[in-house]
């Protein structure tokens, strides 16, 4: 998958706290496609109609923002905590 690559010299946990960080600023909707699609392994199509949208819809939401959640867990700001 050219969403998971590895990162030399991160830890496992490092990682998965920037992956868990940057998920954290997309949009609610686009979290929630992301879970149902690859942590529920629900087709696009079962998505489309819980989130009330097209499944072309669906597919495109889930691209950009796969996208923006690589660029966000590469970047070094997301290690910024914020108050």
């Amino acid at each position: 998958c050219q969403y998971h690559q590895s990162q030399p010299g991160i830890s496992r946990g490092a990682r998965e706290m920037k992956l868990l960080l940057a998920l954290e600023r997309l949009p609610e909707e686009a979290r929630e496609a992301i879970r149902l699609k690859y942590v529920e392994g629900i087709p696009t199509k079962e998505i489309a109609e819980q989130l009330d949208k097209s499944e072309v819809a669906v597919r495109v939401m889930i691209s950009r923002s796969m996208v923006k959640l690589q660029e966000l867990s590469q970047s070094a700001e997301i290690l910024a905590i914020e108050y």
